[in-house]
């Protein structure tokens, strides 16, 4: 037994001691901020550390206070502290804000609407929107891929009203002044804080089509009635959460489709647990799979997908991630104009 336990310490050590000194490399590169040199020779001790460490259990010891002491700096790090002398970018410097009134209606207030002359040239403009609940009428998911990737993409959601109102909704890092925005280190390492973000479709759709030259696939949800008032009502309590207490965003286990995923689950019965929620490039089909996404009788995913593409105005064709020509999207289909999204998307 004892023999076997100690196998076994060694095998546990062989792999965590690896993984702490890695990711304490990360800690002295994106939060301490080492120069290059600070950062080789914090390396250099823990690996001569971990070296030793095979013959001095001293040294291994040593090794391990180093890792924990690390770990538990990190864990002890809160946005408060972390962001209380920064200063916020541009696009990300007001957040929502929300009002119940009495009526029933919400009251929301910092809704982003800038308009833009380029990805770097835009007015700063917020508007504000008061929203009936009882006026929801249906639910856009919409999906952002860049740089021909596949496997990663944004997800935001639009929500539609009767009265013609649309709100927009992402969930983003909020990128400090002067650092850059979607770095997945700076993600997982607490670098960015949370955010809520509403727009105006025009700002956070046509920013991507228009301007970024990103491909957008959108998709009109099966939620309506209660089952869609309760995911907007859990989008608005998020806000309203961010609002009065900071939170760290995460690369990884709370971003704009992990976090929004908890959302729909408040108006979806949605399974958990699905390694798309990472990899989301593929998380359409997922929603596709569990019957959330509207399609026709006999519709296939790829076909829904193709009916799907958003088209792109300044930049013309783009490339579609699934290889299919953009010109078929619409091949023996009337596009409906969404006038305020200043797209043509083939509707139902």
């Amino acid at each position: 037994m004892k023999t076997f336990l100690l196998r076994f310490r060694r095998c546990v050590e062989c792999v965590l001691l690896p993984a702490g000194i890695l990711w304490s490399a990360g800690v002295a590169i994106w939060i301490w901020e080492f120069p290059v040199w600070k950062v080789a020779l914090w390396c250099a001790v823990l690996v001569s550390l971990l070296v030793m460490g095979i013959f001095c259990l001293r040294s291994r010891v040593s090794l391990w206070i180093v890792v924990i002491a690390v770990a538990v700096s990190f864990l002890l790090m809160t946005p408060e502290r972390q962001f209380a002398a920064e200063a916020w970018s541009v696009e990300c410097k007001k957040i929502a804000q929300v009002e119940h009134s009495g009526d029933g209606k919400i009251r929301i207030s910092n809704i982003r609407d800038f308009k833009y002359q380029d990805v770097e040239r835009f007015d700063v403009r917020y508007t504000e929107m008061i929203c009936d609940v009882d006026m929801l009428e249906s639910m856009d998911i919409v999906f952002s891929y860049w740089d021909d990737m596949v496997m990663v993409a944004h997800m935001l959601l639009c929500f539609n009203f009767r009265d013609g109102k649309r709100l927009a909704v992402s969930l983003e890092p909020r990128v400090p002044a002067g650092k850059r925005g979607g770095d997945c280190f700076l993600g997982i390492y607490r670098r960015y804080g949370k955010m809520i973000l509403l727009g105006t479709p025009e700002d956070l759709l046509d920013l991507r089509t228009h301007y970024r030259g990103e491909t957008l696939y959108s998709y009109r949800t099966v939620a309506e009635g209660e089952n869609l008032k309760r995911i907007f009502l859990s989008v608005i309590r998020m806000a309203q959460a961010l609002e009065k207490k900071a939170e760290f965003y995460n690369s990884l286990t709370d971003n704009c489709t992990t976090g929004l995923h908890h959302a729909l689950k408040a108006g979806a019965a949605l399974d958990g647990g699905d390694i798309r929620m990472i990899f989301n490039g593929f998380y359409d089909k997922y929603l596709f799979e569990q019957g959330f996404l509207a399609r026709r009788p006999g519709e296939s995913f790829g076909a829904l997908k193709v009916r799907s593409y958003v088209p792109g105005i300044s930049r013309g064709v783009y490339r579609c991630p699934i290889k299919i020509k953009p010109a078929a999207a619409s091949r023996g289909q009337s596009p409906v104009k969404f006038e305020n999204y200043g797209i043509s998307v083939n509707r139902f």
